[in-house]
């Protein structure tokens, strides 16, 4: 079947888990899935989609609103005077019709892998020489520690569902690269890149072959996607 959509688990599995949102933000946004089916097409109204979860449709608009903002649902509109809305739903949640989910094995659907706590650190992370050597010698150890401070994501514990983002798409795209996690990802979360732009961009590298450098093409689909945001 050419335009079958076939949900990608481990994302919905992030948009589940995500404590940003808001328990009837998650059932709302399952809800719509399961109307658009296998076309990724949904065309409830407010009032059913208020009907089914037993809420006024000003509040499904609110949690239409919260869903948008944090990037799972790109936006919906009317089909036409006298018809219902149709909803677009973040393409990170389904597989293209090209893309196989073969490679995630059933215990892996939706669950992050533990890292190769094995990985060694870059040498050069201080970049200290011998014609700085007596001026770092008048410093205490708390100062350099905090100058040049690097963090690495086996030590990081993420305060926000952003944070989380940006973890679980540095293990998907570059987890041989610990370095990579603060310079790319986490400089991404600090920027204010949503957390489902995070996982719609890691799909779109990971469902294109001709990538080498997941990290650089990751960079720059940040810097666009801030560039725009700055015109607005």
């Amino acid at each position: 079947m050419e335009n079958t959509k076939k949900v990608h688990w481990k994302t919905l599995a992030q948009m589940i888990r995500n404590p940003r949102l808001k328990p009837i933000e998650k059932v709302l946004m399952m809800d719509i899935i399961l109307y658009a089916g296998v076309k990724g097409e949904a065309f409830p109204s407010h009032q059913t989609l208020a009907n089914n979860q037993g809420y006024k449709p000003r509040h499904i608009r609110s949690c239409l609103s919260s869903l948008k903002k944090h990037g799972w649902l790109k936006g919906w509109k009317r089909r036409g005077y006298g018809k219902s809305n149709v909803y677009y739903p973040n393409e990170a949640l389904y597989y293209r019709n090209d893309e196989s989910d073969r490679h995630y094995g059933t215990a892996q659907r939706g669950i992050s892998q533990p890292n190769d706590k094995g990985t060694t650190r870059p040498t050069n992370v201080t970049n200290l020489n011998s014609s700085n050597s007596e001026r770092v010698a008048d410093k205490d150890l708390h100062t350099i520690k905090r100058e040049f401070r690097v963090i690495y994501p086996d030590q990081f514990e993420p305060s926000n569902s952003i944070e989380l983002a940006a973890k679980e798409v540095w293990e998907r795209l570059e987890s041989n690269k610990p370095q990579a996690f603060m310079s790319t990802y986490l400089t991404a979360a600090r920027k204010g890149l949503p957390e489902g732009l995070f996982y719609q961009f890691a799909s779109e590298i990971e469902q294109d072959p001709n990538i080498k450098n997941s990290g650089a093409v990751f960079n720059k689909k940040v810097e666009d996607y801030l560039a725009q945001k700055s015109r607005k």
